[in-house]
């Protein structure tokens, strides 16, 4: 993710830094020993600057993708949903961002699919980082939830000039994925409402959406740390937790879940 905006922590790492900075100063206030303080700082060195290090040393984000991410990020998402442009309370936080654009992007080189879907789309940062890296005659279909960030993705793409290329649809993930029956993904993406993870990868297979050979990527695994170290979840979090246990339980996928930023499982269809 890129440094130049005041985001949000969200990540198990940005969260871990942003928690070591509040207990330094706190801590501050107070008289502390000289080995503890040597902990602290040795903590603190290791919470921060890893995700900004990982984009240093990943290739660059394309000039488009750029602008994507400061047009999304620029954004007033709170005025949008409170003026009625958007119907669901968005913030700049749900973008893909640099280092997982690039990893998606390298995917996509990697297996070369003729046919993409991505469950959830938001402003198309994703799908344009997909779009890259495609050759020859690969497509991408996108659904997204909300008409106006929708909108707002397909005019971005179509400006960027993958407008034929990508497409994104407006509408309800369950009822958008009925019509795409008789389709077969080579590759999808999910990044949607987290409490619909598991309808949504059901689907897949109820729908003959995927078939041996098929990769599925899901973001947000990790759920900012909640699946694994709180015992009070959030509705997202237990969603995204017992979602994960039910991969684990799957005979149809094998998987691997990568700590990259947020969390982002690798699955493959037997």
């Amino acid at each position: 993710m890129s440094t130049s905006f005041d985001a949000r922590p969200v990540t198990p790492h940005s969260i871990l830094a942003d928690r070591v900075l509040s207990l330094e100063s706190e801590l501050g206030r107070g008289m502390i020993s000289i080995e503890a303080k040597k902990l602290l700082k040795e903590i603190k060195d290791l919470s921060q600057g890893l995700e900004s290090y990982l984009t240093e040393v990943s290739s660059p984000a394309s000039s488009r993708l750029s602008r994507l991410e400061e047009k999304t990020r620029a954004k007033d998402w709170q005025s949008a949903y409170h003026s009625g442009e958007t119907g669901l309370l968005l913030e700049q936080e749900m973008i893909s961002g640099t280092l997982e654009g690039q990893f998606l992007k390298l995917l996509v080189r990697l297996s070369q699919p003729r046919e993409i879907l991505e469950i959830g789309s938001f402003t198309g940062y994703s799908a344009l980082a997909m779009a890259e890296g495609l050759e020859g005659c690969g497509k991408i279909t996108g659904i997204e939830y909300d008409e106006s960030v929708a909108n707002f993705a397909q005019s971005y793409l179509n400006e960027a000039g993958f407008g034929e290329r990508v497409k994104i649809l407006h509408g309800d993930a369950k009822e958008v994925l009925v019509t795409l029956k008789g389709n077969c993904y080579d590759l999808v993406f999910i990044d949607a409402d987290k409490q619909g993870y598991a309808a949504y990868f059901s689907a897949l297979f109820d729908l003959g959406l995927v078939d041996s050979g098929s990769l599925i990527v899901v973001d947000n695994t990790l759920y900012q740390g909640e699946v694994y170290g709180q015992a009070n979840l959030s509705a997202n979090g237990a969603a995204v937790r017992e979602f994960n246990a039910e991969l684990r339980a799957d005979s149809r996928v094998e998987q691997v879940l990568i700590p990259l930023r947020d969390g982002v499982t690798l699955l493959w269809v037997k």
